[in-house]
């Protein structure tokens, strides 16, 4: 009985034994592996390259925003005038509010004559009539003309109308050209020429000729002849148009 529990102890303590072998040799073992290194080498590297890369992306996303505010208020002050028209008690009068207050005076008068003007172009182009330039500069010659005789000069004139000469010359095309389209039903014949003269005799400056009473005499008539045609032509051209108003002024 001795014996049995002799060896029953010797197995007891073989086991413990051998479990605590197991235990040491079944303890997982972490091996450093170079490719492993490597990978975690590059991960780091990626989240950090991507750290700075948002760094990089965030400055020169303000250096944009700093360079345009720079430049907004550059051109502020280089071009003041075109926002700020004037100041009253140091307080801005704005390009915005000065073109609001003249489209309430004479946006209505100002949109039908470019309505105006569209409607007579396009319809020299479908008649194919045109003015040259040496038509327009033959009326130029008229007006310098007439305003030295005055003792007008001419560049005064133009800036007491507010014009350029480019002003001038696109108005005399458009006027001419009109002129042109109505031609047809303008006719003055000389029984007209002898009724104005005796009827303005006043008109015409002691010593005039004949021949030059004449001359001025239908240059007139024709002109009264255009300022009835011409509207008409207008109002045709507008009945035969499709034009929309988007703004009722």
């Amino acid at each position: 009985m001795k014996k049995n529990q002799s060896t029953k102890t010797t197995k007891s303590k073989s086991s413990e034994k051998a479990l605590k072998t197991t235990k040491k040799v079944s303890k997982p073992v972490v091996a450093s592996h170079p490719q492993v290194d490597k990978t975690m080498e590059l991960n780091e590297a990626s989240v950090s390259s991507s750290k700075s890369t948002k760094s990089k992306f965030l400055n020169a996303k303000t250096f944009a925003i700093i360079v345009i505010i720079g430049a907004v208020g550059y051109l502020g002050y280089m071009y003041k005038g075109e926002f700020v028209v004037a100041l009253v008690d140091k307080k801005p009068v704005t390009r915005v509010e000065l073109v609001k207050g003249l489209e309430k005076k004479y946006a209505k008068e100002e949109l039908d004559a470019l309505i105006i003007k569209k409607l007579i172009v396009a319809e020299g182009k479908n008649m194919n009539v045109m003015v040259s330039d040496d038509e327009v500069k033959a009326e130029i010659a008229k007006i310098k003309s007439s305003l030295q005789t005055q003792g007008i000069s001419y560049t005064e004139a133009l800036e007491s109308q507010g014009m350029t000469e480019k002003d001038l010359i696109d108005e005399i095309s458009l006027q001419r050209l009109a002129q042109k389209l109505v031609e047809s039903k303008v006719n003055v014949t000389d029984a007209q020429i002898a009724s104005f003269i005796e009827t303005n005799s006043t008109y015409f400056p002691e010593g005039t000729s004949d021949a030059e009473k004449a001359f001025q005499a239908k240059e007139q008539l024709v002109q009264s002849a255009y300022s009835v045609e011409i509207p008409k032509l207008i109002e045709e051209l507008k009945t035969k148009a499709n034009i929309s108003y988007l703004k009722k002024y």
